[in-house]
């Protein structure tokens, strides 16, 4: 148990400096190991609490850059998709949910990581409108709301710095309003041992000091790569223990 809170506050920390890095990060990194160490409710609740943290300290550094109105599109639209998101997170058992949290990783992850570059750049609302859904019911279910964004980026050509700074509002507002509709919808807030929660925000802070840090010296291209690593490694643990979980 030690070794794997070990593991898991590293996690916690580069997924931070990631998310400086890049724009996002810790919700890709983390939210499959959460999820298998806490269980898929406890351990995207406090992937939902971790992100709306990161991503408020974040954006008290990036808020310049801020796309104002891009962010109204994609919020209007992610606030319904996470209530989807929520009332599934409510009905579906503990195995078969983290099977769909492993699936919606290496989903939205392998679809950005090969949508063609020469796609045709568009700028309509709808754009934004269906990528906001996608990102709520995503964040709600799986505690990740970057890839979708990060499509629809691509296909708008959006470009990164105004991508990775409106990306923290974002996952702010979702964060916070998936957290409260899954513990509204079921009952039952966070259960876990009281001193999880300051502790993950103690790492986080460090995570954002030495993403500051390192942010001179580490091209996004290398950060971003490393993340999607991790993250592909973390949905198939995901699977594979819902599957045995199913089969017991």
């Amino acid at each position: 148990m030690t070794v794997t809170l070990s593991l898991l506050a590293l996690g916690v920390v580069l997924g931070t400096m990631a998310q400086r890095l890049t724009g996002m990060g810790f919700a890709l990194l983390m939210a499959p190991f959460f999820a298998l160490s806490f269980g898929p409710y406890e351990g995207i609740l406090l992937m939902n609490l971790g992100g709306a943290f990161s991503s408020l300290l974040v954006l008290s550094r990036v808020w310049r850059d801020v796309d104002w109105k891009r962010f109204g599109f994609l919020v209007s639209a992610a606030i319904p998709g996470g209530m989807v998101g929520g009332y599934v997170v409510s009905i579906l058992e503990s195995a078969t949910l983290q099977i769909l949290v492993g699936l919606l990783l290496i989903l939205t992850l392998t679809a950005s990581l090969n949508l063609e570059k020469s796609v045709r750049a568009v700028n309509a609302p709808t754009a934004a409108l269906g990528a906001g859904v996608i990102s709520g019911f995503t964040n709600a279910t799986a505690g990740i709301g970057g890839p979708p964004i990060a499509i629809y980026a691509q296909m708008t050509g959006w470009p990164q710095k105004h991508l990775a700074a409106t990306l923290q509002p974002v996952f702010f507002v979702i964060s916070v309003s998936a957290f409260g509709l899954k513990t509204f919808i079921s009952g039952a807030g966070p259960g876990l041992a009281w001193w999880i929660y300051p502790a993950m925000m103690g790492l986080i802070l460090i995570g954002l000091r030495l993403g500051e840090v390192a942010k001179p010296f580490v091209k996004e291209s290398a950060a971003r790569r490393a993340v999607i690593i991790f993250c592909y490694a973390g949905a198939i643990s995901a699977v594979v223990d819902g599957v045995i979980g199913l089969l017991r």
